[in-house]
């Protein structure tokens, strides 16, 4: 149960008790004498009955059109939530799809050139065998990662920002076909994700796929 929905629970509460006290609270003498004074505005009593059902009128009306604000306002946010999320999910999907296209490329480069790992001098073969590859980034990513303040840190959105930016230029540089471009951002890009033995992706970069994962749940 979030903050919200106690607040909301703890008001019916106390709003009820308060309704069920009222007899007890008039029967203080302080508190009896000032109704008294309130409603000695007339000897009519039909007016003091008119009065305070106008009164009641008043107070059920704002009860009734604060309740269906606050339940809009739930509403509109729970929505926005379920979007949030949804789009979460979305960009978890298009950095994890396109982290596993990158690591296919070097199981590849590894099985064409029958290699155990892939060392300085191996790069240009990485190169070669990347060009072409689609990394198959999706189109609406800025708006993906433009509506996520509802639940996602400043820093987080940043950090997804800095990754889409990376893949792009790794995605530009395969559908150049141009090795040399590719070789250009081998380490500051590539290896950036991925962790030395080339078969997972780097701790920092696994433990922030998780944490999306597990967010856009």
């Amino acid at each position: 149960m979030n903050k919200e929905h106690i607040k909301v629970h703890m008001t019916i509460i106390v709003f009820i008790i308060l309704i069920i006290s009222i007899p007890l609270i008039l029967k203080i003498p302080i508190v009896k004498g000032i109704i008294s004074y309130w409603l000695s505005f007339s000897e009519n009593n039909e007016y003091k009955i008119a009065y305070i059902q106008l009164v009641g009128t008043c107070i059920s009306s704002f009860i009734a059109i604060y309740g269906a604000l606050w339940i809009h306002k739930v509403t509109t946010k729970h929505e926005a939530i379920k979007k949030q999320k949804n789009n979460i999910s979305k960009i978890y999907y298009v950095i994890k799809t396109s982290l596993d296209i990158i690591l296919q490329i070097f199981d590849e480069t590894k099985h064409k050139y029958n290699l155990k790992r892939i060392s300085q001098n191996d790069i240009n073969k990485f190169c070669d065998v990347a060009c072409g590859k689609n990394l198959q980034l999706s189109e609406t990513w800025i708006v993906n990662i433009s509506q996520l303040d509802l639940i996602l840190r400043p820093i987080d959105i940043m950090r997804i920002y800095e990754y889409y930016k990376k893949l792009l230029s790794i995605d530009l540089a395969f559908k150049s076909c141009n090795p040399q471009k590719i070789k250009e951002i081998y380490i500051s890009h590539i290896c950036w994700f991925v962790s030395c033995n080339e078969k997972n992706f780097n701790q920092d970069v696994d433990r922030f796929l998780k944490m999306l994962y597990d967010v856009s749940q």
